[in-house]
């Protein structure tokens, strides 16, 4: 199973660092997605290949792409593309990138447009899928549990000894003691 696109997105900004020209590899290793190997025969398995292995039912070509979905340009100096990860909001995470251009060995955040300049690539889209295979959804948070609060306990607590009527003096000094530190704790409203 792929990871999820909130936990792909996270691992392409937590790294920094990597080979010139593995942008397929970078890119699949991200979503913990085996290789699609040689898809269109031409010999060897690039970023046109990991483009072409997503079905058309996957592929979106508006430049618009939601966080944790994988890009994919064509071209390039040696016609391998190029394919990286998106940040959502227009950020692009990328091998062989900076902020300001082509940065051989880095992992920078940049732009779709700048990639196509710097890398002399043309952007085909990105997907919803890596591999041929569904990118999850990050998963929805959770909704905290209803606490079994020392809060309502204490509510209860309080109630009992508001109604406990005693002519025991002794056990009426008591009570009051215990209402008042009650009511002193710093977790009553």
């Amino acid at each position: 199973m792929v990871k999820n696109r909130e936990d792909a997105a996270q691992t392409a900004e937590n790294q920094s660092k990597a080979s010139v020209g593995i942008c397929q590899l970078w890119t699949r290793m991200v979503y913990g997605s085996v290789s699609v190997g040689d898809v269109d025969g031409d010999g060897d398995a690039d970023a046109v290949d990991g483009w072409k292995s997503e079905p058309k039912d996957a592929q979106h070509t508006n430049r618009k792409p939601p966080r944790g979905v994988p890009v994919a340009f064509s071209g390039g100096s040696r016609g391998f593309g190029h394919r990286a990860v998106s940040l959502g909001g227009g950020k692009i995470r990328s091998t062989d990138m900076s902020s300001s251009g082509y940065s051989p060995g880095n992992i920078g955040t940049t732009t779709i447009s700048q990639i196509e300049r710097s890398m002399n690539v043309t952007y085909l889209g990105w997907s919803e899928t890596i591999g041929g295979v569904k990118i999850p959804l990050a998963p929805k948070p959770t909704e905290p549990k209803p606490k079994t609060s020392r809060g309502v306990q204490v509510d209860v607590a309080i109630a009992a000894l508001k109604k406990a009527t005693t002519n025991d003096p002794v056990r009426a000094k008591l009570k009051k003691q215990a209402l008042d530190a009650l009511l002193k704790m710093p977790f009553i409203r």
